[in-house]
């Protein structure tokens, strides 16, 4: 209902109904993650941060919390803290392709375009050797995925098409859409 209802533009009605099934499920990242981007969007940094405590241990301490956590800093933009919180998602969670997402766009906010590739590429060649070392172990069939930012396409688009910026890196080329403050 409040994916809905925000997508109606109905962001109080949606914030109400986010907030009622919160109560029912208090660990539930995905509805924690909708009312974190209402706050962030009113600019309540300080009720999205207090949102992450009402979580278990073991929920507060998952890649998704570290995500949620990054969308508030990169919505304050505390690039430092953004940048500790989406490589902590990134590690937890080779899947999490928002989070390659965001660091990207922070990398390109800051112009730090050349060390963002850098660490990027630092990071599937890491993720390709360990793949590799357990093929050798275990003769595994090699069908490992390494996340979408590895298969050569577009690492990342991010929130609209209004800004377009190409961030080269050899045959690693990538198109970064990104207007965003989270």
């Amino acid at each position: 209902l409040g994916v809905s209802l925000r997508a109606q533009e109905k962001k109080t009605d949606a914030r109400i109904a986010f907030e009622s099934a919160l109560r029912l499920l208090p660990d539930s990242l995905p509805i924690l993650g909708h009312l974190v981007e209402l706050d962030c969007e009113l600019k309540e940094f300080a009720l999205a941060k207090t949102r992450l405590l009402g979580l278990n241990v073991e929920a507060a301490k998952s890649p998704g919390a570290r995500l949620i956590e990054a969308r508030i800093m990169l919505a304050e933009k505390d690039w430092a803290k953004a940048e500790e919180f989406l490589i902590a998602a990134v590690q937890g969670n080779d899947e999490l392709d928002a989070a390659y997402r965001f660091l990207l766009n922070l990398y390109v906010e800051n112009q730090r375009v050349e060390a963002g590739i850098k660490k990027m590429e630092d990071r599937l060649v890491q993720q390709s050797e360990d793949v590799g070392a357990h093929q050798a172990g275990d003769g595994a069939d090699g069908e490992h995925d390494l996340g979408r930012a590895s298969d050569g396409g577009a690492l990342c688009g991010v929130h609209t098409d209004d800004d377009l910026a190409v961030v080269g890196g050899g045959s690693r080329a990538a198109t970064l859409e990104h207007d965003c403050d989270v």
